[in-house]
């Protein structure tokens, strides 16, 4: 997991060690520590780094602020700056650029040990990873074995998160990569969960990541419906906008009363991405606070009776429009929506009333379906609301 950077300089400032610039970056996450003495070194940054400099790479000291501008270009969170034989004094140049850049900058005289400095750092993530592992086998058992609260409620509540809290969960799953290899999509979901922990250590969010079924869930903790709503459209933006940049299947499960819920919130969303996935919309995102009627159709768990319903009531019409190349479903399904109002659907369809009127008649007489009667209309869109549910089965 990452580690604040804040919370790090915390632990280092008993070190003799000053924050000079950059303030405004104490909240970047960081995910490793590397020594950085000189420009080839520090395109092997991957994004999250503290950078040690020490200057023993410099051929000038006056090289100092290219050095630091590289780093940041390359994503470090951090930079120290060992002051010594080799860096007289950092030059106000250097610490207006990471005032501007809110690049945290911090100053250590040549007695620290940077050996003990990198430990400390060290130690730091790597209790953050172990913490981060435990949550994340916690949140999968809460997910996967919701009835058996005694393997996961401890472990959430030893690692901050209260059996009482209120969750709520968000599915995301990137969309495949062409002709993408198994190891190359292993190390590109891993790359999407650390630029998600990374976002989220950002924004100081109640909120715990991980990797189920190859597709990264965020459990938010403590939020409302808009709060979660929120927060997971933000996340969704920066990992279409960083990393992979491409598209994002998402749905959002309804937030829960307690831990011993979380499961419940997890197969809400799941379903929605599924949904989301099966129609390839990939630019929007489906919440359960706001599905209205359909939540009953979403927790239907036995999918052959939805299967059965759908089949019986327009299995003729879906038919049909597979074998003519005709679009009559999508005709009666605004026509039902908008309460029969024919100019609507002309305009929503973009055609003549007339046209409407036909293929309305057409899909009636398909189906044997009398459209005056109240119960049938409503019969009918039942089914055709939960047709997306079948196909995403």
């Amino acid at each position: 997991m990452s580690v604040r950077f804040g919370d790090l300089y915390e632990k280092l400032r008993s070190e003799q060690i000053g924050l000079v610039a950059g303030a405004g970056g104490l909240d970047r996450p960081v995910s490793w520590i590397h020594m950085v003495e000189s420009a080839e070194i520090a395109t092997f940054l991957e994004g999250g780094e503290v950078a040690i400099i020490t200057g023993v790479g410099l051929a000038d000291p006056s090289g100092l602020l290219d050095l630091v501008q590289l780093v940041d270009r390359y994503g470090a969170s951090a930079v120290v700056v060992n002051v010594g034989p080799y860096i007289a004094d950092i030059g106000p140049e250097v610490i207006a650029y990471c005032d501007a850049n809110d690049l945290p900058l911090l100053k250590a005289p040549w007695s620290v040990h940077m050996a003990r400095i990198m430990r400390i750092i060290e130690s730091e993530i790597a209790r953050s990873d172990r913490a981060g592992m435990e949550l994340a086998a916690a949140l999968e058992n809460a997910i996967r074995s919701p009835e058996q609260p005694g393997i996961y409620l401890p472990y959430l509540e030893r690692n901050g998160f209260s059996r009482t809290w209120r969750y709520c969960v968000a599915v995301i799953e990137p969309a495949p990569l062409s002709q993408e290899a198994a190891e190359t999509r292993r190390t590109a979901d891993e790359a999407l969960l650390q630029a998600a922990r990374g976002f989220v250590t950002f924004r100081g969010w109640a909120c715990a990541t991980l990797l189920l079924d190859g597709r990264l869930v965020a459990v938010f903790a403590e939020v409302d419906d808009a709060a979660a709503e929120q927060r997971t459209t933000e996340l969704v933006e920066h990992l279409r906008t960083s990393g992979r940049g491409h598209a994002l299947w998402a749905g959002l499960g309804g937030v829960t009363k307690n831990a011993r819920c979380i499961g419940s919130s997890y197969v809400q969303a799941l379903r929605l991405e599924q949904l989301e996935r099966a129609a390839d919309r990939t630019d929007t995102l489906p919440v359960y606070a706001r599905l209205g009627v359909f939540k009953v159709l979403l927790a239907v768990d036995d999918q052959r009776v939805l299967r059965e319903y759908v089949e019986g009531t327009i299995g003729r019409l879906v038919a049909y429009d597979a074998a003519n190349d005709t679009d009559l479903l999508l005709t009666l399904k605004l026509y039902l929506e908008l309460n029969g109002r024919v100019k609507d659907v002309a305009e929503r369809l973009f055609v003549h009333r007339n046209t409407v009127n036909y293929k309305v008649a057409k899909a009636a007489e398909i189906l044997g379906a009398d459209l005056s009667s109240g119960r049938v209309r409503e019969e009918l869109l039942l089914a055709i609301q939960a047709k997306p549910l079948v196909d995403a089965s």
